[in-house]
């Protein structure tokens, strides 16, 4: 199986999982538990693909380094992810930039 039909049929099982889950639940209300642990999973998922990007990359160093931490502490006073994610991009590209 090429790579390409692997990634198409994970994409399409995912996205049937998510309707599956948003058509059968729509109508229910969350505890308040559940929905705190939902809350989480955007950071969660985040700070996951940030480790594993960290890790295997090569010329990981400081200038990553500060960027994950700042970008940490954006996630953890509860930035906008698209702001984290800019702000994170311009650190490393400061950084990285000087002389």
């Amino acid at each position: 199986m090429s790579d390409l039909v692997l990634i198409l049929v994970l994409a399409v099982t995912t996205y049937l999982l998510r309707v599956g889950f948003i058509g059968l639940l729509h109508s229910r209300a969350m505890k308040p538990r559940s929905q705190r642990i939902v809350e989480q999973i955007r950071p969660a998922a985040f700070a996951a693909l940030a480790v594993t990007a960290m890790v295997q990359f090569p010329g990981f160093g400081p200038p990553y380094l500060i960027a994950a931490i700042v970008v940490a502490i954006g996630a953890r006073l509860r930035w906008d992810l698209l702001l984290n994610l800019v702000l994170g991009m311009a650190v490393v590209g400061i950084l990285t930039n000087l002389p």
